[in-house]
């Protein structure tokens, strides 16, 4: 980098990586009820899925990484925010963008840890008549 010394930069990435390896410890999906009040909600977070853009990983182009999103190649990952407090309380990829929509990550885990009559809040990339 320009106008950087080694040191600095040094300084930095380590500081990240620290941080990064705390990421787990900080993202933890029982936090979801942190601040509920009322033991009747049972809709506890909002969930969405993010495309995050990558280098085409092969050539000739592979259709399963296109987002239509970002119009390019990208990875998608699932996150969900806890309602009461804006946590991030789950993160879930990365998947083939292209390949794997919205709903499909979310039946593959996060249905999978909800509580019997618990649900989540989604867009309509979430719909497909099953409810959770």
């Amino acid at each position: 980098m320009v106008g950087v010394t080694e040191k600095t930069m040094r300084q930095w990435i380590w500081t990240v990586v620290h941080e990064l390896a705390r990421v787990d410890t900080l993202i933890v999906w029982e936090n979801r009820f942190i601040g509920v009040q009322n033991c009747k909600d049972k809709c506890f977070v909002s969930v969405d899925g993010t495309d995050l853009p990558i280098r085409e990983p092969i050539r000739p182009v592979d259709p399963k990484w296109y987002s239509h999103k970002l119009n390019r190649a990208a990875v998608r990952y699932e996150l969900a925010i806890a309602i009461h407090t804006g946590w991030i309380v789950w993160v879930n990829g990365p998947y083939p963008a292209g390949e794997f929509s919205d709903v499909t990550i979310a039946r593959r885990c996060l249905v999978h840890h909800l509580n019997d009559n618990e649900f989540y809040i989604a867009d309509g990339g979430y719909r497909d008549g099953n409810q959770w």
